[in-house]
């Protein structure tokens, strides 16, 4: 319309042309179709996005719906995160629930390295167990009793005599802070590693019944519980030579003498030159972990009683009083 105002005014055409129509009028429709395609070409874009966004909608909707996969793994992530911090707040300790009949304790002994454990939850609900840092299991003696008595007795007689057994629950089974998650419809089983403690006493086997007690149950050795603490799979054999020298006062020399007898082939030695200095690392270690711990209770008592205002000579003239 512009370009039409523009001729009409500056060139004054306005008489008909040869092919017919005037110049002016000829510009003025070509204007009105021009802009007539524009709007056009307008309406078809704008309808063309909206007919793709609503393509992309039900795409979209379909992306951001969780699949029954990661809502099953939501589900079970929150539900352990729900537990673990439900059994932080009530959790009892594993031998305390055996005492009081909330947990029933089945321990198998594999050999003299590995035991099953199976935690079954007598509460009704799920419960938080706070597994110790060690342990011990010793064989169980039958009841003689009824007809069954000579039975008992041949039980006794052979199991009775297998050695007691100390370990501990490993990494895998302590997360959480040490509070294992005992559910309520189904046991728990654990796979745990264990030392002997008895030197010359029967290996531990399956066919043998154990039940697992408090370390000091089996033993009064207060370095014991130190090196079960450190025991893993992969020193095992250290372990067990440091076990033998903690509990049966075994000497190292004592302890490289120790073979594995074979039926057919040489016999050889149970502990390698490694695995004794591994196991006199380990001792060594143990025994500056008690001493440090010593010093620092001592250092814990002696300000205590800094702050009471009562020296040392006071104490125990007061002690001596009394």
């Amino acid at each position: 319309m512009y370009a039409c105002r523009v001729l009409r005014r500056h060139f004054r055409v306005n008489r008909p042309l040869p092919f017919g129509g005037s110049l002016p009028r000829i510009f003025e429709a070509a204007g009105t179709k021009l802009r007539s395609s524009m709007m056009t070409a307008r309406t078809l874009f704008v309808r063309g996005s909206l007919a793709f966004a609503l393509l992309l909608v039900p795409v979209w909707c379909f992306a951001a719906r969780p699949t029954a996969k990661s809502m099953s793994a939501s589900a079970s992530t929150s539900k352990d995160n729900a537990s673990t911090s439900e059994g932080e707040r009530g959790s009892v300790d594993l031998f305390d629930a055996i005492d009081a009949g909330l947990v029933e304790v089945k321990f198998i002994p594999k050999n003299e390295k590995q035991a099953h454990v199976r935690i079954k939850n007598r509460s009704g609900k799920p419960l938080g167990v706070r597994l110790p840092e060690a342990f011990g299991a010793r064989a169980v003696l039958a009841q003689a009793a009824g007809a069954g008595m000579l039975n008992d007795f041949v039980k006794n007689a052979q199991n009775g005599g297998a050695q007691n057994l100390g370990g501990n629950f490993g990494a895998p089974n302590n997360r959480n802070g040490g509070v294992f998650n005992v559910p309520a419809d189904k046991p728990a089983e654990l796979r745990v590693a264990c030392v002997c403690l008895e030197y010359g006493k029967p290996t531990p086997r399956p066919a043998i019944p154990y039940e697992m007690v408090r370390l000091d149950t089996v033993s009064k050795e207060p370095s014991l519980a130190g090196l079960l603490h450190r025991l893993e799979a992969s020193n095992q054999r250290e372990v067990q030579a440091a076990a033998w020298h903690f509990v049966g006062g075994m000497s190292w020399r004592q302890l490289a003498a120790v073979h594995v007898e074979h039926l057919v082939e040489a016999n050889e030695p149970l502990f390698t030159a490694g695995d004794l200095k591994k196991a006199k690392e380990l001792v060594d270690e143990v025994a500056a972990d008690a001493k440090r711990s010593e010093s620092q209770s001592g250092q814990a008592g002696a300000h205590g009683d800094e702050g009471r205002g009562e020296s040392p000579g006071r104490s125990a003239a007061l002690a001596a009083s009394h």
